[in-house]
C-alpha cells in the first residue's frame, strides 16, 4: 500500500512540476508587437497612403518572435529611445512577421529575418539591409536615409551580415491549381 501511494504522489509532483514549467515557458514566450512602445502598422494601401499624406517614409521590419536576431535587435537597437524619436517622427513603422505572412515576406525580399527596408511613401526601395545592427548604426542609417530622400536621392542598397540573422523557410508554393 505504501509503494502506491508514493507512486501516486511522486506522479503528481511530476505532473505539478511539469504544468508549473510548462506555463513559465508560456509566459516567456515573445511576442514583439505586443511590448513595443511603437505603433506599428501593417504593410497595406491604408498604411502607404498614410505615408504619402504625411510625406514620411516607411521603415519596414520583417521579423519572427522565435528569432533571436530579432528579439535583440528589437529590444537593444529599434526599442531604444533614440530610434524610436526618429520612427515616431519621420517613418511610419512597419511590421511584418514572416511567421504569420511568409508569401510578404517573400515578396519583400526577405530570406532571413531580421530584415529591414527603408522605403519611400511610393514603395521605392532606398535601402534594405538584414541582421542584426546597433542602434548607433540603425541611427545613422535612418538619418542618412532620410536626408538622402529628402535631398531627392533615392537609390536601392543592400547590405548584411547573415551570421546575424535567422534563415526563413520558403513559403509553400501554390498548388498548380491555384497557380495563373
Amino acid at each position: 500500500m505504501k509503494s502506491w501511494y508514493r507512486w501516486m504522489l511522486q506522479g503528481t509532483v511530476c505532473l505539478l512540476l511539469s504544468m508549473s514549467l510548462a506555463q513559465a515557458v508560456e509566459v516567456q514566450s515573445w511576442d514583439y508587437l505586443s511590448q513595443s512602445a511603437l505603433k506599428w502598422h501593417s504593410f497595406d494601401a491604408k498604411t502607404i497612403a498614410l505615408a504619402q499624406k504625411n510625406k514620411k517614409l516607411l521603415m519596414v521590419l520583417v521579423y519572427k518572435d522565435d528569432c533571436v536576431w530579432c528579439q535583440k535587435y528589437e529590444t537593444e537597437s529599434i526599442e531604444t529611445a533614440e530610434v524610436m524619436k526618429r520612427l515616431r517622427t519621420n517613418y511610419l513603422p512597419v511590421a511584418v512577421d514572416a511567421g504569420k505572412q511568409p508569401l510578404l515576406a517573400q515578396k519583400l525580399g526577405a530570406f532571413v529575418v531580421p530584415t529591414t527596408l527603408l522605403l519611400t511613401p511610393k514603395t521605392e526601395k532606398i535601402v534594405k539591409f538584414h541582421g542584426f545592427v546597433n542602434e548607433r548604426d540603425l541611427t545613422d542609417i535612418l538619418d542618412a536615409n532620410l536626408y538622402r530622400w529628402r535631398s531627392g536621392v533615392v537609390y536601392a542598397k543592400e547590405f548584411g551580415d547573415v551570421t546575424t540573422c535567422c534563415p526563413l523557410e520558403s513559403p509553400p508554393s501554390k498548388p498548380k491549381s491555384e497557380k495563373n
